[in-house]
């Protein structure tokens, strides 16, 4: 009989062992529901500290359904097995307080006597979070494909890609950083924060950090939380992407390469648009024709208005012939300004036209051009507002900046309704100027706005209009601005349109 005890006790010292070292978390329960056994994988999973004995009702407030809502009391496998009713590959989702989800696969079965009577339940819970976090970043992937095809820009899909990818890793913060073209240095193309979240300190550096380096960075915050960046590369860091955790995170490995993933699309696809500048070389050989018949245009203009300058300065004709020659002088002038505005364009584009930058005050060349624009605004009844500091003193051709600000501030004033309004803007940011001017006007068709500053471009709404106007003025609006090394975009709203002017405020040497 002794060796009987004493081979049940080895048996039960071996079964013990075993469960003791599986990955897989193993619990089971006496009959009244009190637990008889827990291994320690199991108690990994649901943050218990110590080797006590605890009711099964102490893990409902880490148990959740996989749409994040709490599993109630009898849905939880071990009470369902300790019922009669076994249970197989239920999914079911620990999320202990402060620490990250993880998902399950929870097998359970009642444990009978030799008499048929019930002994107590057993469960076993297979750990299937990384294969979960796979399957969700595909289809991650796919969602940052689907918001980077529908957007004309990086930046206009940043924040919708943010939240994807915080969503899928069920964090509370994601931001997107692009190179800005102004500055060469990272700039907020994009943050999503959940409702709920949390003060998430983001960690000084740590973008600055991959952004340097080029590589990924995992940090480990010392309260518990996590956070990582990784690089988006072209031929170099073009951008980083980052996200918070709100909670104890420790699969490194699978996280940032999955987050590799994401931001390999997001890299390709930005690399795909770059290569678009391979068109620059037909852009070049357009502008060099539009300048050789710009050039060629502009001598018989030249005489056809002085010959009509001389005949209307001639008295003897009858009324209806000096009409007639008011038509051709205006429609002559108007050809003329068309001719000047191609070479121009030409002329930036290829650079045959330079532009002078010198210590400017851009706030005051703005109010000279709100000023300017202030009669034919009056006589729209159009409202001008501007919120611009006294003085702004910054790098730039005074001449051509003059002709940009002139340039929006006309366009707005032309596709304005009688009791609008137009706001000029003028702040910094940092080491670059930023210049808009916002109006409640007729704005862009949707399908127009990626052409909006295209060479002889004008959107649909504008050509069926009474105002006049040969699509050029935003062009070598863009032309001028690239040449002080800025950008210059739109925002669109309902009602109008607001254009943004970025210009550093130092000029490269």
């Amino acid at each position: 009989m002794g060796n009987m005890a004493d081979e049940m006790a080895t048996d039960e010292s071996f079964l013990h062992a075993i469960l003791d070292n599986v990955d897989t978390g193993v619990a089971a329960c006496d009959s009244y529901g009190r637990m008889i056994f827990v291994n320690p994988a199991l108690r990994v999973a649901l943050a218990l500290s110590g080797t006590g004995p605890f009711d099964v009702e102490e893990w409902q407030s880490a148990l959740f359904r996989t749409d994040g809502t709490r599993l109630p009391a009898d849905e939880i496998p071990l009470r369902h097995a300790l019922a009669g009713r076994p249970v197989r590959d239920a999914e079911i989702v620990i999320r202990p307080l402060g620490e990250s989800a993880r998902s399950f696969l929870a097998n359970a079965a009642p444990i009978r006597e030799t008499d048929g009577r019930l002994a107590g339940a057993v469960m076993a819970l297979h750990d299937v979070t990384r294969q979960r976090r796979t399957e969700r970043f595909r289809g991650c992937e796919l969602e940052v494909a689907a918001a980077l095809v529908a957007a004309t820009t990086v930046t206009e899909a940043g924040p919708r890609i943010a939240e994807a990818v915080a969503r899928t890793l069920g964090w509370p913060l994601a931001e997107l950083w692009l190179l800005d073209e102004v500055t060469g240095q990272p700039r907020a193309a994009g943050r999503w924060a959940a409702p709920d979240c949390p003060a998430v300190d983001p960690g000084i550096g740590l973008v600055d950090d991959v952004w340097e380096t080029g590589e990924p960075r995992w940090v480990p915050d010392p309260a518990g939380r996590a956070a990582v960046a990784v690089p988006i590369r072209e031929d170099s860091t073009i951008g980083v992407l980052a996200c918070y955790a709100g909670t104890v995170e420790d699969d490194e490995k699978s996280i940032v390469g999955a987050l590799r993933s994401v931001a390999d699309h997001i890299g390709q696809w930005l690399s795909r648009r770059r290569s678009a500048g391979l068109s620059a070389q037909l852009d070049r050989i357009r502008d060099d024709f539009v300048a050789l018949v710009g050039h060629e245009m502009r001598t018989p203009l030249t005489s056809i208005a002085a010959n009509i300058e001389m005949l209307s300065e001639d008295d003897s004709g009858d009324p209806e012939t000096r009409e007639m020659l008011a038509a051709v002088q205006r429609n002559t002038a108007q050809l003329t300004m068309i001719v000047d505005d191609l070479l121009d364009l030409a002329g930036l584009r290829s650079g045959h036209v330079t532009v002078h930058p010198r210590p400017t005050d851009l706030a005051g060349a703005a109010r000279d051009c709100l000023a300017a624009v202030g009669p034919a605004a009056e006589a729209g009844g159009l409202e001008l507002k501007v919120d611009a500091p006294d003085h702004l003193v910054g790098e730039a051709d005074p001449q051509r900046l003059r002709q940009v600000i002139d340039s929006l501030l006309s366009n707005a004033v032309k596709y304005s309704r009688p009791g609008g309004h137009i706001l000029l803007r003028l702040s910094t940011d940092q080491e670059v100027a930023e210049l808009s001017v916002t109006d409640t006007g007729i704005g862009v068709p949707e399908e127009d706005r990626t052409r909006l500053f295209r060479q002889i471009f004008r959107a649909t709404n504008a050509r069926h209009t009474a105002t006049p106007g040969a699509g050029l003025g935003l062009a070598v609006t863009c032309a001028i601005v690239e040449a002080h090394h800025g950008t210059v975009s739109a925002a669109h709203h309902d009602p109008g349109t607001t254009v943004t002017v970025r210009l550093p405020l130092r000029q490269p040497a």
